[in-house]
């Protein structure tokens, strides 16, 4: 299964446990849904979930995303979460809306105050093989508006599994990567092949996300979702590293296939 993460919010089933922002704030919150180029220059992904996939559009081979309208507080977290529309209509929206409860945001450059707003918001729900119903949810899901902030959220979880290996957590880095990794390498050999590669670049610096392109195929490797990262990284011993991660949707879950440093 794949599941794309866009922008957009939906009233939460009940209450969920984090405290909700003083309602002043909520009102004086900055209208994004409009100006989605600005989007990340206040608010981007610190933490994201894969929405569970409904067993019944899996047993119908259905594709689809649901839409929303949230307001990240001061903290980061979704408050006044509204759905906007959704495809097929009602089959996904229980699902997205609990995983959109989960997500987290951290301020962006451009909001040193940590400046509440309203943003757009999608969820979107693939089957790998296409489904039965895959030309419809392409046509309704996957426009160019939405192209952009999908990506940025699978950024952010690209970027969480890099830190693993900045951390040294290579087994866990592993066991967190995509079939082709762990089909074609053992834990152990993974394990000695990232410690050799990154120990003459000591500890990383900086990274900064230099392009993120989406494909539906790639040289060596059957058709489906992957998004190939390049990254501009300093590192102790190495002043300027690029730095290219390509990632798979499979099962449900974005997952590193490819890691390359230069």
């Amino acid at each position: 299964m794949i599941i794309r993460t866009l922008s957009i919010p939906s009233i939460l089933i009940a209450l969920t446990a984090c405290s909700s922002a003083p309602t002043s704030e909520l009102k004086a919150a900055l209208d994004l849904t409009a100006e989605q180029h600005w989007i990340d220059h206040y608010w981007q992904v610190s933490r994201a979930a894969v929405p569970e996939y409904p067993r019944q559009a899996a047993q119908r081979e259905l594709n689809g995303c649901v839409r929303f309208h949230l307001t990240i507080d001061s903290h980061g977290r979704p408050q006044q979460i509204e759905l906007i529309e959704s495809f097929p209509a009602g089959v996904f929206d229980q699902s997205a809306r609990r995983a959109l409860a989960k997500f987290q945001w951290q301020p962006g450059k451009r909001n040193t105050e940590a400046q509440s707003a309203r943003i757009p918001f999608q969820l979107d729900f693939t089957l790998q093989g296409g489904g039965s119903n895959y030309d419809e949810a392409w046509a309704f899901c996957f426009i160019a508006d939405n192209e952009n902030a999908t990506v940025n959220e699978v950024e952010a979880i690209a970027l969480n599994w890099l830190q693993l290996i900045d951390q040294g957590q290579y087994e866990t880095s592993w066991q967190q990567a995509g079939s082709m990794v762990q089909q074609q390498l053992s834990a152990s050999q993974w394990q000695n092949t990232l410690h050799n590669t990154r120990k003459s670049f000591g500890a990383l610096q900086s990274r900064t996300v230099l392009s993120q392109q989406e494909h539906r195929s790639l040289p060596g490797v059957p058709d489906g979702r992957y998004l190939v990262l390049i990254m501009q990284s300093q590192f102790e011993h190495k002043a300027a590293a690029v730095e290219t991660l390509t990632l798979s949707f499979e099962q449900g879950e974005w997952r590193a296939i490819g890691y390359f440093i230069r």
